[in-house]
Parts: C-alpha cells; structure tokens; sequence
C-alpha cells in the first residue's frame, strides 16, 4: 500500500504534490484563527459576564464549560473538513 504522499506524487509527473496554493491556506487559516479567537475568548467572556448576573457560579461555570466543549467538537470538526482530504 502506497501512502497518500506516493498517491499524490504518482499522479503528477514532475513528482510534485499539488497543495491548494497560499491563498487558500492563509484564507482557511484565517477563519480557523477568527473562529478560534471569538469562540474561545469573546463568547466565553460575555457568557460568564451575563450568566454571573442570572445563575449560581456552579451554573454559571458548568454552562461555560459546555460550551467551550461544544465548541471545540465543531472547531475539531471543521479543522477535519477544511483539510480537504481524500474522497472516500
């Protein structure tokens, strides 16, 4: 079995393996950083500055813990998906 690197190389005959270019790199690492920032900071923040008038800390902690938990299964999620991968 040929791993996906010969794959790559064996289908192009200069041997050179086909990426997606810079821009569509700095473009996906872009939004996985702007995503990164505003699901694990700003809403996080505004979450316990909001639940901290309206619950009990325990509340409060628990449910920004969820979140964060929740949010870091879809960034896990769409950092799989923006990679691009092979068909299968």
């Amino acid at each position: 079995m040929r791993t996906s690197v010969e794959r790559a190389e064996a289908g192009r005959p200069d041997g050179v393996v086909s990426g997606g270019g810079w821009g569509s790199g700095l473009a996906r690492s872009s939004l996985l950083l702007i995503l990164s920032f505003v699901g694990f900071v700003l809403v996080p923040d505004r979450l316990v500055g909001y639940l901290s008038l309206h619950v009990v800390p325990r509340t409060r902690d628990a449910l920004v813990l969820l979140w964060i938990i929740a949010f870091f299964v879809f960034m896990s999620w769409l950092f799989v998906r923006l990679q691009g991968g092979e068909g299968r």
